[in-house]
């Protein structure tokens, strides 16, 4: 919820006498405020981040668009070299020595794959750097797994198709709001989130939701609060202006009318 407080009274007790604006400006607040909130928590959200300005020491930029997309997609190469040791499984090998002694007669046996689910070993240990709240994921483990090539391919493309599904949360509030998002963001469609506008009289109000299943585990709501944060230092600073704006626009109109 984003809640303003301002010192608006002599303001608004003027506004009152124009009906017309007054609804009119609530209104435009709303939908530009809840616009800004899509914006701000999309640019929060996973692989949306922020990185020190090269040339500005304490000052940090947000990693937009495009760029977000290939970092997320490097992460995932990163983390899939860090459990991993892909390999080409034959189906069978060669064994010429026995507790180290040489065989009179090499024998063909059949391989057997030991890591098999190259998926749910990346889930877990995904899960376990939740968890721990580690930075970065790690194997659990002096040595990598051992797992097929074609599998462990399979996996890093299914893992890149997924980035920007926890942004899509927002899609619905942005297609509401007539918000434009990244190509990579809405292929995920809208579903995986709501949004409800209310406007009755001088009441206005947009609720926006972002349901994505692990979304705690990411900490969306941090992410959304903070979003609302800045929206409301935003609204208060320009509150005041808007109104004398639509006061002024208002005596306008009414010169005109007389």
């Amino acid at each position: 919820m984003i809640v303003v407080t301002a010192k608006l009274a002599p303001l608004l007790r003027d506004l009152r006498r124009y009906p017309g604006q007054l609804q009119r400006v609530a209104r435009e607040l709303v939908e530009t405020e809840a616009r800004g909130f899509v914006r701000d928590a999309v640019q929060s959200t996973p692989p949306f981040h922020a990185r020190p300005v090269a040339d500005d020491p304490g000052k940090f930029a947000t990693v937009k668009g495009g760029e977000a997309k290939k970092a997320a997609e490097a992460k995932i190469d990163r983390e899939a070299a860090a459990l991993f040791a892909p390999v080409t499984l034959k189906g069978k090998r060669r064994i010429t020595h026995v507790f180290g002694k040489p065989l009179k007669r090499p024998m063909t046996v059949p391989t057997r794959e030991l890591h098999p689910d190259v998926t749910a070993i990346w889930d877990e240990r995904t899960r376990r750097r939740f968890a721990t709240k580690r930075k970065n994921i790690s194997r659990g483990q002096k040595a990598p797994f051992y797992v097929a090539r074609p599998k462990l391919l399979r996996s890093i493309a299914e893992r890149k198709k997924a980035v920007g599904k926890l942004a899509s949360g927002w899609s619905a509030a942005a297609a509401k709001l007539n918000v434009k998002l990244p190509s990579w963001i809405t292929r995920h469609g809208s579903g995986r989130g709501q949004v409800q506008v209310r406007m009755t009289g001088y009441s206005y109000s947009v609720r926006i939701e972002n349901n994505v299943p692990y979304g705690d585990a990411l900490q969306l709501q941090g992410i959304a609060d903070r979003a609302a944060k800045i929206r409301e230092r935003k609204l208060a600073a320009r509150m005041p202006h808007v109104i004398r704006g639509a006061i002024r626009r208002a005596q306008r109109e009414a010169l005109v009318a007389a």
